[in-house]
């Protein structure tokens, strides 16, 4: 009875955490070997897209002397999707986790978001976007949007938390070589 449902749970929960461990890990087998920014970007979000729920996602740089996120890669994302966000304004979905320096999971995605993900049957609202600030030290470096037409899982979650410490160790080392 109730000590099987606990074996249950605990297995489960063994279960998902060597689930998260094995995707983190090939993740950061694929970006290690990227040692300049948009190869980089490229096979970030191509491996993220893959594993998570998201079926678009964007890669920006923080250049500080203006102020701004740069648009460094995307995939997914329609060529008028904004190029730059003011981080002087805090502005857009990357306000909070700029200040925050955490995830952050955005659930109601104004109709007039700019982040729309093209399909042949026309465009797809995203119904969850999650922004992954890339940071090293106390400086943000860049952020990670992605978007998914349904909820992000607790293992998509889980696995950028994984990974954040590690994307964001990453871009510094590719931005100071």
């Amino acid at each position: 009875g109730m000590l099987s449902t606990s074996f249950n749970n605990l297995a489960e929960k063994i279960q998902e955490e060597i689930h998260v461990r094995d995707v983190s890990r090939h993740i950061k087998h694929a970006i290690i070997s990227e040692d300049a920014i948009q190869p980089f970007s490229r096979t970030l979000l191509t491996s993220l897209l893959k594993r998570t729920q998201a079926i678009f996602g964007a890669v920006y740089k923080h250049d500080r002397e203006q102020g701004v996120l740069r648009l460094i890669d995307s995939i997914g994302l329609p060529a008028t999707a904004p190029a730059d966000f003011s981080t002087k304004d805090l502005e857009g979905q990357f306000g909070l986790p700029f200040q925050t320096q955490e995830i952050t999971r955005f659930t109601d995605i104004p109709e007039d978001a700019p982040f729309r993900h093209p399909t042949v049957a026309g465009t797809l609202r995203p119904k969850e976007m999650l922004v992954l600030p890339i940071v090293s030290g106390e400086t943000v470096l860049g952020m990670v949007a992605l978007g998914a037409p349904v909820a992000f899982s607790a293992l998509d979650l889980r696995l950028l938390e994984d990974l954040k410490l590690f994307i964001g160790t990453r871009f510094a080392s590719i931005l100071i070589s």
